[in-house]
Parts: structure tokens; sequence; C-alpha cells
């Protein structure tokens, strides 16, 4: 070959390492043979370290898209940590509820002999502010790195630091929109110090890896509550589709999800109800106010009709999104008109005999034609209202 082109490490005078890029040519006579060679050499460091933060983000990405629970993504996340640059072992810590300790939450290793260590070292799985690397990253709020006397004298898990080799740690805080939520910790069996290489990508996870992980939890605790909540919950679109409904919509009217989300909302709704609730829909979906106790009534998939009592979100989204919370109130409805159908009938009606004797006549109150079944008063005479009794009564 006439010409190489290489990556490899260079040793500096402090005994650190940059990454060099050498690119030489070989100078040949008429012959073909070489008589000299030139070569070029230049630090490439700060471009390997963005290309190292770069795929390790993008691989971080990759595993959050994945439809898996946040503790699995985040097992998978320290085992490819651990890998990527050959670490002894990787740990997460996140701040609990309260921020009032900080917890180990997932830790991986290359050795599964060092899974013995981690049980025996339990005790250590938590630290209060100030405490440990953990707790020391959580105060200052800055990226720290022990060497090997540091461990020595400040690592409380001395046993686990001597099994694993250590010779130096590193430990990075994590916030999300600038508030600490936890911290890695990497363990190396090298001097981080002499090696950016090994440093420099991973501070970059410091609010990327934050912020992905809160992002996560929120997803997955709102995803939880839209699963379990005993009232109704559903999304709908301005194209009058329902996008996301759960559970509890899906017992009630016995559809699927693909179901009540295939088809437009108004191929529930009884034919009755279908002139309010699109003018509900418009006002709503359009952001003009929000649906506060909304009654329309739903088929059932048997063919009933349940009634829903419906409350909204404002609109957000591209599409005009809104979230809309409904209660089943068949029950007590049916009730109110069971009610209102009986105090009908326990109503009282009155009439009025005029005794005129040019042209005597009844008045009757609405009570009494609706209980006679009539329209109008005009010519009834006691005649005709006696032969609305039974017979055996006229008498009486």
């Amino acid at each position: 070959a006439n010409q190489w082109n290489k990556e490899f490490r260079f040793r500096k005078s402090d005994n650190s390492y940059a990454y060099v890029e050498e690119t030489a040519i070989i100078i040949r006579d008429s012959k073909g043979i070489p008589i000299k060679m030139i070569g070029l050499l230049r630090d490439i460091s700060a471009r390997k370290i963005i290309s190292i933060q770069i795929k390790i983000q993008n691989q971080i990405s990759i595993f959050f898209k994945e439809e898996k629970k946040t503790e699995d993504i985040l097992e998978d996340i320290m085992q490819y940590l651990t890998k990527y640059d050959n670490f002894l072992a990787t740990e997460l810590w996140l701040l609990n509820s309260c921020k009032t300790n900080i917890t180990l939450k997932k830790w991986a290793t290359q050795n599964d002999n060092i899974k013995k260590s981690y049980e025996k070292t339990y005790n250590f799985s938590r630290f209060t502010e100030n405490q440990g690397l953990p707790g020391i990253i959580w105060k200052e709020k800055k990226h720290k790195i022990w060497k090997k006397e540091d461990i020595n004298n400040y690592f409380f898990r001395k046993e686990l630091a001597d099994e694993l080799e250590v010779k130096s740690l590193l430990g990075v805080p994590l916030f999300n929109n600038n508030d600490f939520i936890g911290s890695l910790v990497f363990f190396s069996k090298d001097d981080l110090t002499l090696d950016q290489i090994k440093i420099e990508p991973y501070l970059s996870l410091s609010h990327y890896l934050g912020s992905e992980i809160k992002r996560k939890m929120n997803e997955e605790m709102n995803t939880l509550m839209f699963e379990s909540a005993p009232d109704i919950i559903a999304m709908t679109n301005a194209y009058g589709h329902f996008t996301k409904v759960n559970q509890a919509f899906c017992d009630l009217l016995g559809y699927t999800e693909e179901e009540l989300t295939s088809n437009p909302y108004t191929y529930f709704l009884h034919p009755d109800d279908l002139k309010k609730s699109e003018v509900e829909y418009i006002e709503t979906i359009s952001g003009s106010r929000k649906a506060n106790n909304f009654a329309n009534r739903y088929r059932t998939k048997n063919g009933d009709y349940k009634w829903i009592a419906w409350s909204s979100s404002e609109i957000f989204g591209d599409e005009n999104n809104v979230f809309s919370y409904g209660r089943n109130i068949t029950e007590i409805t049916e009730l109110q008109h069971l009610f209102q159908e009986t105090a009908k009938l326990a109503e009282i009606g009155s009439w009025e005999y005029h005794t005129n004797n040019q042209s005597p006549h009844f008045y009757l109150s609405s009570v009494v034609k609706e209980i006679l079944e009539l329209e109008t008063n005009e010519n009834i005479n006691l005649e005709i209202l006696l032969n609305f009794t039974y017979e055996k009564d006229r008498k009486k």
C-alpha cells in the first residue's frame, strides 16, 4: 500500500491519552523502491468524544422506545454502558419521591461472581445527602472522580471495590429540567483521569439520560392511572374519533379498544342524542369551552344504552386532542325518569262544572285530560264524562 490512515491513542507527557489520526504516504522512485514516507498527525479527541456521545445516546434512545417497563429498560441501559467501555460495573442511583435519600436502583457487572458482593453490601444501597459517592454528587451537583486513595478513604463498600479491583470511580449527576434526580457511578480498572475519552461521553448523559428516565417514569405512571382508573377516560381527536380509551370504557360498553377507536364516536350514540352531542363536541374540540357533566347515551355491544356524564380537558396537541372523563349515570338517570313518571301519576287533577242553563259544560285541568286522554274541553258534558266511568260505578 502507498498510503494508510489509522486512529489510535497517543500517550502525552502527563501520561494521559489523546486520540490521534495518522495519515501517511510512501514516496517511491521510478523503479518503485520506497525512498521516503510523509505522515500527518492530528488530535481528534474532541471529534472522537462527540462521536461516542452520539452513539451512546442513540442506543439509549432505542432502549427507551421499546415496549418495556421502565425497570427493564434501565437494566438494559446499565448492561450496555458497562460493556461499551469495558467498565467493571455501572450503577444507577435515584432520589426517592420524598427526596430524603438516594437509592441504588439498578446495577450491572460483567462478572457474575460480583453479584454476591452486591448482596453482601445491601446495607449500603441507600444514602442521605452528602453520604457516600452518590450522596456527595447529590450535595455538590457535579461529577466526581475518585482514585484509589479516595476509594480507600471514603468508599463505604470497600469489600466490593477490592473484589472488583477498582482503580477509579466516576460519578455523574442526573438532572431533569435542572432538578437533580440521581447519579450514575462507573467502576473502572483504569485510572480514568488519564483518559478523557472514558469520561467526557458519559458526562453528556447528565441531562439526556436524566430527562429520559423521568419522562419514561411519568409516562408509565400516567398509563397505569389511565388503565386502572375506575371511571371512563377517553382521548378524542378533531376528526370525531376516540384515539385512546381505557379499560373501564371497554368494560361498560362491551367493545374492545380497537372497535371503539375504529369508528366515529357518533356510531355508538343513541339517535335522539346525536344532534345535541355534535353541538357539544364542536364547542369543546374547538376550544371554546370544556364539557361539564354533559350526558348522552351510548349503545353497548348487546344493544342496550348506557347514560354517561362527560367532562373534558383543555385541547392539546397538533390535532386538537381532548381528554374526556365519563361517569356511568345509567341507574340514577333511570331512577330520575321513574320518579318523574311516578310524580305525574300522583298529581291531582281538578274539574269545574258550569251549570249555565243555556250551555252547561265542564272545565278539565291538564292532569284530568291526561288521565282521560282528552285533548280539549270542547263539547264535554256530563253524559260524555259518565261514559268514561265503569258502568256499575256510574250511580255513585
